[in-house]
């Protein structure tokens, strides 16, 4: 897997504490020198993602939560279920009062999605009292094989893989092609009858099994353990949410499953959608 470093950069500005504004100014020269050798040690590439700053009347500035909340609900929190599988969650970016810190936080992101941010973690104790600066430091020492145990590919990250899970893996090997999983896609705003719209925090977006460039297009896959009408139905709707989030039109519908009823093929083949039954002999249907 191919990372990159993110850095969510804000830095306050305390009217009534100089310390406070010296802290913040030496936390982001720190995070920003460590980023640039981590870059030249190890050639791992890393972006900077100024935050919006709010100013008060006495001069202060300090993190404008609007546009951390926006990051969260665009970027962290569609991936909320890759991180829970990684065995930490999306809610230690958020307070018990719902407050958002998306700021002084390094993301390792994977085709532009982010597989895990700097939060604590025991394995970098020792290295600095700030867990991203310990991030950082243990980065610096060991380079890209920590980014590999961090962010262990989900397939090998549960106890017990679930049945989607392993048909994707089977399907990987015979393509021989990495497949992107959990892609998010589509709005987290419910249109309700009357026009108005509703935010839904926990349930947030849909997510597509799998992504791939593949022979020239890309692949979107629904892993099922037996073909029937809902995955054809997702993997129907997920091409039309695809094209219009990502702005790509030469796309490849796919379903994998274990079991085909053999009734929905000639539907499938019609519509366009690729089948594979995938075991120990996998093979094209469709």
């Amino acid at each position: 897997m191919a990372y990159s470093l993110r850095y969510y950069r804000g830095v306050s500005v305390s009217a009534w504490s100089p310390e406070l504004t010296q802290e913040s100014q030496r936390f982001d020269s720190e995070v920003r020198s460590l980023l640039s050798e981590i870059e030249r040690k190890h050639g791992i590439h890393y972006e900077v993602i100024e935050l919006r700053m709010k100013r008060s009347s006495d001069g202060s500035a300090y993190m404008d939560e609007d546009h951390e909340r926006e990051i969260y609900y665009k970027e962290f929190l569609p991936r909320s279920k890759v991180f829970k599988k990684r065995g930490f969650s999306v809610t230690d970016l958020r307070s018990n009062r719902g407050h958002v810190y998306i700021a002084r936080r390094v993301a390792v992101t994977s085709n532009g999605l982010i597989e895990w941010f700097t939060h604590y973690d025991e394995r970098f104790n020792g290295k600095d009292e700030n867990p991203t600066l310990a991030f950082l430091k243990a980065l610096l020492e060991r380079g890209k094989p920590l980014l590999d145990e961090l962010c262990v590919p989900i397939s090998t990250s549960p106890a017990n893989a679930s049945t989607e899970s392993l048909i994707l893996d089977r399907l990987e090997a015979y393509m021989r092609v990495r497949l992107q999983r959990e892609v998010p896609a589509g709005s987290n705003e419910l249109t309700l009858v009357d026009g108005s719209k509703i935010k839904k925090e926990f349930t947030m977006k849909k997510y597509i099994d799998a992504v791939c460039e593949y022979q020239g297009k890309t692949w979107i896959i629904e892993a099922k353990e037996v073909l029937n009408y809902e995955a054809i139905g997702q993997v129907l709707v997920y091409e039309d949410l695809y094209k219009r989030e990502y702005k790509r039109e030469n796309i490849q519908k796919v379903i994998a499953c274990q079991v085909a009823d053999q009734e929905l093929l000639p539907t499938c083949k019609r519509l366009g959608i690729v089948v594979y039954l995938v075991g120990e002999n996998t093979r094209k249907v469709v």
